[in-house]
């Protein structure tokens, strides 16, 4: 998720950034303008999909077989289901706050909360950076200055360190410096 819905890294951004009584809220950002013309092309292609099959699934719902009429409903409730599932990426949100030693986690989708979690961070090291880098290539490990472009950098992942639990993962990222100034603002 860290690299399609961003956190805010900067403190003065106080749309995303919410600083209340000694509580810190970060919101993530919505998607940019480019996924809402995907989103719009994707959307215009269902309708013109549904309108092409709506004869035929029209008549398949006619007959009194209930293989038939099975189909034709599965096929309608996957209609629906399509453009509901694409619309809901546009309006989800993640929110992490922070008060004192306390993360919650929250998830909205359309406005509305639909999972929140708490947990309790340890008080010396609240937050960890990790560094994964599952496959190195051919450009990374013969280090030629003409395929450093293509040289596979991994990526890193901000970690919670709560109570009870190892780890949790917050928030990943391809910059680390990112992911440092996150956990600063939260700290």
């Amino acid at each position: 998720m860290g690299l399609m819905y961003i956190f805010p890294n900067d403190i003065n951004d106080t749309e995303h950034v919410i600083l209340k009584d000694g509580t810190v809220t970060l919101r993530t950002y919505g998607l940019p303008p480019l996924f809402w013309g995907y989103g719009a092309a994707i959307l215009t292609m269902i309708i013109i999909l549904t309108l092409s099959i709506w004869g035929p699934l029209e008549k398949l719902l006619s007959y009194n077989d209930q293989v038939n009429n099975l189909i034709g409903y599965s096929l309608i409730s996957f209609l629906i289901a399509l453009p509901v599932t694409l619309i809901s990426f546009f309006f989800y949100e993640k929110n992490i706050t922070k008060n004192h030693n306390e993360l919650t986690i929250t998830h909205k989708l359309f406005f509305m909360k639909i999972s929140q979690k708490n947990y309790q961070l340890l008080e010396n090291i609240p937050f960890e950076i990790k560094h994964y880098l599952d496959t190195p290539n051919m450009a990374r490990m013969h280090d030629l200055k003409e395929l450093k472009g293509f040289a596979n950098k991994g990526y890193f992942v901000l970690m919670a360190n709560i109570k009870g639990q190892v780890q949790f993962q917050i928030d990943r990222s391809s910059r680390k410096i990112d992911l440092e100034k996150m956990a600063k603002i939260l700290n």
